[in-house]
């Protein structure tokens, strides 16, 4: 997933910029990503000044915020430093750029423009070079988007103003909060209420728009054919706050969770206990409601969900380190009360590390319930994203995928079955509008 914010503040809310702009941050702070960064516009000095720090467990606390009083700023997580400034031959003054998504054709850019600036060959820099070739930020923009093939997301801060573009592909999103005292742009919407904006709108595909002076206006719309949205913006690495295209993203999760729930019910697969990762808690509450439809309904004479068990436990909260890995699930301190239950473990998507679910499933091994279940919201991910850099993670986690699919190694973790939801159920609940390139379904 992508993280980046842009804010931009009226001139009597400048005094707020900081305490704003750290809580925007702060919400995008569980995407997986290895540097965090904070670029700056200092209007009184004409030029704008960059912070980047690597990202670690404390990363965002770490960071070294801007003092003083500003109204521009953009911000992200990336896997390359980020945000990027710009200073030398620039016609349009200096400017920071942060940049998600992927460069289909890269190589050939690079070819073109390798006499030209290229300090680092990174998405970042030749972003730049795209840009320093044009009079202003439009006419920089346009020629990126005409000579750019690919999915992206993109932020331009120059002393004067914002510039926010999304790909006319439309896969990656960007979002729009609006308040009193400002704009704020974001990859995702999850922290806008907290802080007092309104989600007024999402960037349409081929959208760009400029931020100043805590206002936004559309400068340009480019013409879209085909767009298609990530649908797993929907299912994992984003809040379940956030909303996107009209969607809330916690109504999607209670929905893929009650679609588990159906196809269990159907086999008569009743389970005693319903518990979940963290992340998943959304996903296990509409399985568990599913279970109480069918109740209420007649179509089960009594509810075989520990209710007990779920008062004790109505949900658990997110670990911040790989050591508390003991506090995903409950610890079921008294294993005698649950010999011989069927547990159903909810999780949104196959995304953590190997270590996380083998210990996981291990210390539940050692629970002695007749039966473990393991029911995930997503479909399997059978590829990377090739919307983005691949990274390590991304690697791993489509091997973990084969792993959980496979009824055998499924078998030796001591799972009694593992079920993904299908593609088709993510469409039914989404639409038809969105990339599951990654899940099996191709282009075409």
């Amino acid at each position: 997933m992508i993280g980046m914010i842009g804010l931009s503040l009226t001139r009597k809310a400048e005094r707020f910029f900081t305490k704003i702009f750290k809580g925007g941050l702060f919400y995008l702070n569980h995407v997986e990503r290895d540097f965090m960064g904070v670029a700056v516009a200092d209007e009184r000095a004409e030029r704008t000044e960059v912070c980047i720090v690597g990202k670690s467990p404390y990363g965002w606390f770490m960071l070294r915020w801007p003092e003083g009083k500003i109204r521009n700023g953009i911000g992200g997580c990336s896997d390359e430093e980020t945000p990027v400034l710009v200073n030398s031959s620039c016609q349009w003054g200096p400017l920071a750029i942060c940049f998600e998504g992927v460069i289909l054709n890269r190589s050939e850019l690079l070819k073109q423009y390798k006499k030209k600036v290229l300090l680092k060959e990174s998405d970042h820099y030749l972003v730049a070079c795209l840009l320093q070739e044009s009079k202003n930020a439009v006419e920089g923009i346009e020629r990126l988007v005409q000579e750019v093939e690919g999915s992206y997301a993109l932020l331009i801060l120059t002393p004067e103003a914002i510039y926010a573009v999304r790909s006319p592909d439309g896969h990656w999103p960007l979002v729009v909060g609006e308040a009193e005292q400002g704009v704020m742009i974001a990859s995702e919407s999850s922290g806008f209420e907290r802080l007092g904006f309104t989600h007024t709108f999402d960037l349409k595909p081929g959208q760009v728009v400029r931020l100043a002076d805590g206002q936004i206006e559309s400068l340009e719309q480019f013409p879209v054919s085909n767009w298609q949205i990530c649908s797993l913006l929907w299912v994992f690495g984003t809040w379940p706050s956030a909303v996107f295209a009209g969607l809330p993203v916690l109504t999607v999760r209670k929905q893929l969770g009650h679609f588990l729930a159906d196809e269990d019910l159907n086999e008569q697969l009743l389970p005693h206990i319903i518990v979940s990762f963290p992340g998943g808690q959304s996903c296990a509450l509409g399985y568990r409601h599913h279970f109480q439809l069918a109740q209420v309904k007649g179509i089960l004479p009594t509810s075989p969900v520990n209710e007990e068990f779920w008062q004790e436990y109505p949900y658990i909260t997110d670990p911040t380190t790989l050591e508390e890995s003991a506090t995903f699930l409950p610890q079921f301190e008294k294993p005698s009360r649950y010999e011989g239950s069927t547990l159903i473990v909810v999780e949104n998507a196959i995304y953590r590390s190997t270590t996380a679910y083998l210990t996981l499933l291990h210390d539940l091994r050692r629970r002695n319930f007749g039966a473990i279940h393991l029911r995930i919201a997503s479909p399997q991910s059978i590829r990377s994203c090739r919307w983005r850099k691949e990274t390590d993670r991304d690697k791993e986690r489509v091997i973990l995928n084969r792993i959980f699919a496979s009824r055998e190694s499924s078998q030796l973790q001591g799972l009694a079955s593992v079920r993904f939801n299908r593609v088709e159920v993510l469409k039914k609940i989404i639409g038809e509008a969105i990339c599951t390139d990654c899940l099996g379904d191709c282009l075409g």
